[in-house]
């Protein structure tokens, strides 16, 4: 039993250090993503308060606790997002990741990555 114990700590401790080297590597990708996120809200979608361009922010996912979202909490940014049947969709969630990526790849392998 004391073998178990000693692996399960050193597990622990190891997905311990997992997590922060996950949280010290996405946090800049994410401020990132969300400044990026919300240029591209202001641009490309109705703007007249700022009220969704405000609401954007990022977390931790709930169901997958080593992933991000980027989320909107106006109640109405999925609508810009993807659309509705009278409403075409303008998408700034989904390029603000996929471009925030280009750009932190192109950093990566500029530095020899």
């Amino acid at each position: 039993m004391a073998g178990i114990r000693i692996f399960d700590r050193s597990n622990s401790a190891f997905n311990e250090m997992v997590q922060v080297t996950d949280d010290v590597l996405m946090r800049p990708f994410m401020e990132a993503a969300k400044a990026r996120a919300k240029r591209y809200a202001e641009i490309h979608t109705y703007y007249d308060t700022g009220y969704n361009q405000q609401s954007i922010r990022y977390r931790k996912s709930r169901s997958r606790q080593q992933d991000y979202e980027l989320i909107t909490t106006s109640g109405y940014g999925a609508f810009l997002e993807i659309g509705t049947v009278k409403l075409t969709g303008r998408p700034y969630l989904a390029p603000a990741i996929k471009d925030t990526s280009a750009e932190f790849r192109g950093g990566l392998r500029s530095l020899g990555f």
